[in-house]
C-alpha cells in the first residue's frame, strides 16, 4: 500500500503459519509511530486439493510454496521475519518451586516439568519468567513455555526452501497479547481458529496457563452442512461467512451455527472458570481473537458460558492505516493478532 520508505524507518514483518491459512503483516516504524505497511494471507486447502475452507496439515515443500507465493502476492520484499509457534504445540504452565542456594535455576525447572510434559527435556527448548517470590517461604511461582526441538527445526527447513530469514520465533499467544496490549488487568484470551482453540490466562501482561482444545470452525461448518443437506462444504463455509459479515439474512442457518456453536463457547467457559479457581483470580474481560472469533460473538449463548464481559481482540491496535481499510480491518482483524504482534517484536529495544 505504501512504497515510498526511507532508510530512517524500521520494518518488521511477522508469519502466522495456521492450518487454515498462512498470515504476513509487515509493519513500518518511524518518529510518528507504527503504520501497517502491507499484509496478506493464502489459503493452504488448495495446496492439498481440498475445499475452500478446509484445514489441512501441508508437507514441508507445500508450506514453503505457499509462503514464496504469500510474499510475493502481498508485495513483501524483506526476507528478514519472525514466526509464530502454533499453542498446540506448544506448552505453557506455571510451577512453585523452593529457591535453593548454590543450586542452577535450569535444572530446578527441568525437573519440575517433567511432572507436566511427557517428553525428554533434550527434546525441548524451554523458556520461564518469574510470577512471584515468597521471601518467607523462599518459594518462587514462574511461568514456564516449552516447545519441542522438532518444530523448530522443521521451521526452520521450511523456511530456508522458502528462502526466507528467521529472525526468532514465539508461541502465538505472546505475540496476541502484545498487539492487543492485553497488560493492563486479568484477560481470558480466547483464540479459537479453524481446527483448534486456545484458551489462555493473563493477569497484568504475564502469561499463566494455556488450554488447546481440537475444536474450531471446521467444526461448525460441518455440522452445517450437514445440516443442510445439498449444500458442500466451500458453499456453505462461504455463507457461514457472509452471515457472519451480516452480508446475508438467513434465521436458518443463523439458528444452526448458534446450537452448533454452543458446545464450543461451553468448554471454553468451563476452561476459564477453572483457571479462575485454580489461580484464584478473577477473569475481567474475555477476549476472543482468530478466524472462528465472530462466530462466538454473535451467537445468543455467549454470555451464557461467561461470568465476565466478552468482547473482540482486533489486531493493528494503536497501529496506523488508511480509513478506507476500516471496515475490512473490523472484518478481519481479529485473524492477524498474532501475525501484527510478532511484528511489533522487531521494534522492542533490547536493554
Amino acid at each position: 500500500m505504501f512504497n515510498f520508505l526511507d532508510n530512517s524507518k524500521e520494518i518488521g514483518v511477522g508469519v502466522d503459519i495456521g492450518y487454515n491459512t498462512i498470515k504476513v503483516v509487515e509493519l513500518v516504524k518511524d518518529n510518528e509511530g507504527v503504520t501497517l505497511q502491507n499484509y496478506g494471507e493464502v489459503e493452504l486447502a488448495s495446496y492439498a486439493g481440498l475445499e475452500y475452507g478446509q484445514s489441512v496439515d501441508l508437507g514441508d515443500e507445500s508450506i514453503a510454496k505457499a509462503l514464496r507465493d504469500l510474499f510475493v502476492s502481498s508485495k513483501i520484499n524483506l526476507k528478514n521475519v519472525y514466526v509464530s509457534i502454533p499453542a498446540v504445540e506448544s506448552y505453557l504452565f506455571t510451577i512453585d518451586i523452593r529457591k535453593i542456594e548454590g543450586v542452577d535455576l535450569n535444572n530446578v525447572i527441568e525437573l519440575e516439568i517433567r511432572k507436566y510434559i511427557p517428553l525428554p527435556v533434550s527434546e525441548l527448548v524451554i523458556d520461564h519468567w518469574l510470577i512471584e517470590t515468597d521471601t518467607i517461604k523462599n518459594r518462587m511461582k514462574l511461568s514456564v513455555i516449552a516447545v519441542q526441538r522438532s518444530m523448530i527445526s522443521r521451521y526452520i527447513n521450511i523456511f530456508k526452501k522458502a528462502e526466507i530469514n528467521i529472525l526468532g520465533f514465539e508461541m502465538e499467544t505472546f505475540a496476541i497479547a502484545r498487539s492487543l496490549k492485553l497488560t493492563d488487568k486479568n484477560y481470558l484470551l480466547v483464540d479459537t481458529g479453524g481446527a483448534f482453540s486456545t484458551v489462555t490466562l493473563i493477569s497484568k501482561g504475564i502469561l499463566y496457563k494455556s488450554n488447546t482444545i481440537q475444536i474450531g470452525g471446521n467444526n461448525i461448518t460441518t455440522v452445517i452442512k450437514n445440516s443442510l443437506m445439498k449444500s458442500g462444504y466451500r458453499d456453505t463455509e462461504i455463507k457461514k461467512r457472509k452471515l457472519i459479515n451480516r452480508e446475508i439474512d438467513d434465521n436458518k442457518l443463523m439458528s444452526i451455527m448458534d446450537i452448533t456453536t454452543y458446545p464450543l463457547l461451553e468448554e471454553l467457559g468451563h476452561i476459564g472458570k477453572n483457571l479462575e479457581r485454580e489461580y484464584n483470580l478473577d477473569i475481567d474481560e474475555v477476549v476472543f481473537v482468530g478466524g472462528n472469533a465472530h462466530a462466538c460473538m454473535i451467537s445468543m449463548k455467549l454470555q451464557s458460558c461467561f461470568n465476565s464481559p466478552t468482547r473482540l481482540g482486533v489486531g493493528f491496535k494503536g497501529i496506523k492505516y488508511p480509513e478506507y481499510l476500516n471496515d475490512l480491518i473490523d472484518r478481519v482483524g481479529t485473524s492477524y493478532a498474532v501475525a501484527t504482534g510478532l511484528s511489533l517484536k522487531k521494534f522492542i529495544k533490547k536493554s
